[in-house]
């Protein structure tokens, strides 16, 4: 596809403020033709901040909400594990923003990989959970992108934790 992907997130000790800052400055120097964001509870707020710096660039809400509706489905076990995964998460995403200084060192191969790593660990203990907590969700988010002919040119903003999986895909 050659979409551009960009994960966004808090990172160091810098302020959100100071964070839309820079992913702003970042996606204007890189011209994309249209810009699609994918943020789950943020996509609304981080879309109208983009639109609003770059009113001649087309910005999509790619989000899918599907998984997170439904969480009330979850079984008391399922519950349990996951709670211990989401501490991992929250471990490898602290150790990232502790790290990421600038939007080069977020979206860098080392942040992917460790998310890479994270998540392979995490569909090995949970299979069935991780594709439906996690998986489904890109997937949808994927589709929407192959139904926009999302390509060259195009950017998708998306959290650090699912950035190197669309990365992945795209390029």
């Amino acid at each position: 596809m050659g979409c551009t992907v960009i994960a966004y997130g808090n990172m160091g000790e810098n302020s959100e403020s100071d964070d839309l800052k820079k992913l702003l400055k970042y996606v204007k120097g890189m011209g994309p033709k249209r810009i699609f964001i994918a943020l789950g509870q943020s996509t609304e707020k981080i879309i109208n901040e983009v639109s609003e710096k770059n009113p001649m660039i087309p910005v999509l809400n790619m989000e899918c909400t599907s998984a997170s509706s439904i969480q009330s489905e979850i079984s008391s076990e399922m519950q349990i594990k996951k709670k211990v995964l989401d501490l991992g998460l929250e471990t490898v995403s602290k150790y990232v923003e502790a790290n990421s200084r600038d939007m080069a060192s977020l979206n860098s191969e080392i942040t992917y990989s460790l998310f890479r790593a994270f998540f392979l660990f995490y569909s090995a203990v949970m299979r069935k959970e991780y594709e439906f907590l996690f998986e489904e969700r890109r997937m949808c988010i994927y589709g929407k992108l192959t139904d926009s002919n999302a390509g060259e040119g195009d950017t998708l903003i998306t959290a650090p934790w699912d950035a190197y999986w669309f990365y992945d895909r795209l390029n």
